[in-house]
């Protein structure tokens, strides 16, 4: 929050170039008057990695201590990213004393992964039994956009004053997972059928929050401090993972869930803290807290007696208040030990 008036702002930019480049770029930006103040920030990212992996070992038979098998993987592993933001506020002085805020933001974060796996099984003297390769992608996406209200008072020149803020989060998610490994043997041909796990796991999450708090300053450098806060947090996981069978795509109920969680948290608190003496201070806080929560899942289990996977739906809920209390003292020897 500038004091100065007028406008001002800055653009910056970095490149960054290893075998594979990355840069950045920002504007910031900030225009007071009178009793308004705008402020704004974009940002974009972009990255990419590249990484070689090389992994030997050997088997051990325990009891005799010689070689069973060699083991050899070589793994190139590429990824990338990008990330744009947004940040747009107002800062509204009524008076001296009260100051009301709004803070709009959100960006946006897509990117990729690749994993190709190159693994080969030798006998004991080096012979080249089985060769193995496996194929991973992953493609997601991040989405999140936000909301703030706030509003500051100062009651007069003892820095008494009262604080409140109002939030709204939101998350979005898209997450595409491809799994895919081919057998071959020593000559190069195929030996065990192909398999193929394909993965869809888009992910929501929404955030409510408002907040309110007072700081009252004492005689003899004690503070008093109070608040209280709620918030509201919904989410929906719903994770389902399919095998490629004979170029179908057949559900894998062990893999699969749908998820949705929902919590409201209830909170209030008393804070104290003083300087007694020169070398002794402490603090004092009480915290309440009520929680309420809601789950929901829904997805296959192993059923042992039918030897097989079978539909479950699981419900739970939660409803508890819990008190914290906290004390801190401190004891200050000297300038130099406490």
């Amino acid at each position: 929050k500038t004091k100065q008036l007028g406008y001002n702002g800055s653009i910056s930019s970095t490149y960054t170039q290893g075998r594979l480049p990355k840069a950045s770029n920002s504007f910031n930006f900030n225009y007071r008057k009178n009793k308004v103040n705008l402020f704004t920030n974009l940002s974009q990212s972009y990255r990419r990695n590249f990484q070689h992996l090389d992994i030997q070992r050997k088997f051990i038979d325990p009891n005799t201590k010689e070689v069973k098998s060699n083991f050899g993987q070589r793994n190139t592993i590429r990824e990338g990213g990008e990330n744009y933001s947004v940040k747009l506020g107002m800062d509204y002085f009524a008076s001296k004393k009260t100051t009301f805020g709004i803070v709009l933001n959100g960006y946006q974060s897509p990117g990729t992964f690749n994993n190709f796996s190159d693994v080969k099984i030798f006998d004991p003297f080096g012979v080249l039994q089985s060769n193995t390769l496996a194929n991973t992608t992953n493609d997601r996406k991040w989405k999140h956009g936000g909301a703030n209200l706030n509003f500051r008072h100062v009651f007069d020149s003892t820095g008494r004053e009262l604080t409140a803020d109002a939030d709204y989060l939101t998350y979005r998610s898209t997450n595409g997972q491809s799994l895919i490994n081919n057998y071959f043997d020593a000559s190069g041909l195929p030996f065990i059928q192909p398999d193929t796990l394909l993965g869809n796991l888009p992910q929501q999450i929404n955030i409510y929050s408002g907040k309110i708090d007072y700081s009252h300053p004492l005689k003899n450098g004690a503070k008093f401090e109070a608040g209280l806060k709620t918030s509201f947090v919904n989410t929906d996981n719903d994770g389902v993972y399919n095998n490629v069978i004979n170029n179908r795509q057949v559900l894998d109920s062990g893999r699969s869930n749908h998820f949705i969680y929902k919590e409201n948290i209830n909170a209030a608190y008393v804070n104290f803290n003083k300087q007694f003496s020169k070398k002794w201070s402490g603090q004092f806080g009480l915290r309440l807290e009520n929680t309420n929560s809601d789950g929901h899942s829904s997805g296959y289990e192993y059923n042992t007696a039918l030897s097989k996977f079978v539909f479950n739906d699981k419900y739970f809920k939660r409803n508890y208040t819990q008190l914290f209390p906290t004390v801190y003292l401190q004891y200050s020897a000297s300038e130099k030990h406490s």
